[in-house]
Order: C-alpha cells, then structure tokens, then sequence
C-alpha cells in the first residue's frame, strides 16, 4: 500500500483538522481527495446519520438503479435538485469521484452511439448488440476515445486512471 499516509483517529478529526491515533492534529488540505467538503463530523451531517432512514439504507444497500428504497426520490430531490442550477432537473448519485468519472465516460459514449444512430428513439440494430459483447464493430469496439490534460487527474478506477496524468507510480501498466 504505497498510497497508505497515516492511520486516522476519525472521531478526533472536526471541521478541516484532522487527527492521528496519538491525538496530534492537523490542517487537512486533502480531505480525502477531497471527498470531505463539509468537514469531519458535521454537526448537521451527524445527526442526519442518526436517522432511522440512513441506518436503514447504510445497512440494507439496495442496487439503488434498480431498487430504490421508498424516499430516495424525495432525498435526491431535496440534497440536490432543490439546490441545483436553473434547468437541471435530472442527477446520478455514486459512490466516489472515481465512479462520477467512470459513468460520465459511459454516459457520454452512449449519447454518441445514439446520436450517430439518430437519436435515443432510434434502438441499436441486431448486429450492433451482438458485436458489442465481443468487443468488435460497429458497436463494440468503437474508434472513440476521451481526451484529458496533462497533469489532469480523474481518479483511480481503470477508466478514470488511464485518462489521468499526473502520477506515474498510480498510472503505471494501466492503458
């Protein structure tokens, strides 16, 4: 574990500061990739947790595209789209910023394949759902690819980290 910086005494981390099993505490500019925005132990975020609906979700996780529990509709839409810009009216949920970059990859790959087809009316023909489980054309293996900055950095899952650029011990023998 080459990435492993020191172990965490997270019920002594609070706000940006973050502690180590010895008590020693420090500005977190990190925050674990930057996962943490609202801090360690918000106050708010904390007693959210203590819901019965988190612990419900946290300890039954349901395959939430396909079976989602009976208030995630009201969730999604009161933690994002009360809040969100003008004209977005959809929102994907994932795990880390990893899987967002992962799915937006898939996302937009999709919505190219169903532009050239001529729309999302338009479904993929017989052939092209037969090559693409064998990773052939027209579908399966098409001539597209996505572009990123030099010292861009997009995570760590094997879509994101072949995309990225910015640490070669992280990158090496990835495509």
């Amino acid at each position: 574990m080459d990435a492993f910086g020191f172990p965490v005494w997270t019920e002594n981390s609070l706000g940006n500061y973050i502690s180590d099993v010895d008590g020693n505490q420090y500005l977190d500019t990190f925050t674990s990739m930057a996962a943490i925005g609202a801090g360690y132990n918000h106050p708010k975020l904390i007693e959210v947790c203590k819901s019965d609906a988190v612990t419900t979700q946290l300890a039954t996780r349901s395959g939430i595209g396909l079976h989602p529990h009976k208030f995630y509709k009201e969730q999604v839409q009161k933690a994002f789209l009360d809040v969100a810009p003008k004209g977005l009216d959809r929102v994907g949920t994932m795990m880390c910023g990893s899987c967002a970059t992962e799915s937006t990859f898939k996302l937009a790959m999709i919505a190219h394949g169903q532009k050239k087809r001529g729309g999302m009316a338009v479904p993929p023909t017989k052939e092209e759902l037969d090559a693409c489980v064998d990773n052939c054309l027209p579908a399966g293996s098409a001539n597209v690819g996505v572009l990123s900055f030099k010292t861009g950095y997009h995570g760590r899952m094997f879509g994101s980290n072949s995309s990225s650029s910015c640490s070669p011990i992280q990158k090496v023998d990835t495509p």
